[in-house]
């Protein structure tokens, strides 16, 4: 016996209501396998293409640290770009473990 007729027998031995539930949990594996995802690194492409197409300017380096800072309570400061340079020139510049690193290949 096939397993396709092995499915089918056995389906077919279940009351009513187990055949329906058997028919969504089919249905939601058909759709769950149907729909491809995005990657993350595709689905940000398509962020940066919609921000780019809107007209608004990307945010640079300082841009980003001043969203960030907002976003954790403010700027202490108006040089607070210039502290965390400063901070940031300190810090050596050394090759992230192989773990850290970030393959955008995969992504």
């Amino acid at each position: 016996m096939s397993p396709e007729q092995d499915l089918l027998a056995k389906w077919r031995s279940l009351p009513k209501e187990k055949q329906e539930e058997v028919l969504d949990f089919v249905e939601f594996l058909y759709v769950k396998n149907s729909v491809k995802k995005a990657s993350l690194g595709e689905r940000l492409r398509q962020i940066r293409t919609k921000i780019v197409a809107s007209g608004k300017p990307l945010l640079d380096e300082e841009g980003i640290a001043k969203e960030l800072a907002s976003r954790r309570g403010g700027l202490q400061s108006c040089d607070s770009w210039d502290k965390f340079q400063q901070v940031l020139n300190k810090v050596p510049d050394i090759e992230p473990e192989d773990y850290d690193k970030f393959d955008y290949d995969k992504s």
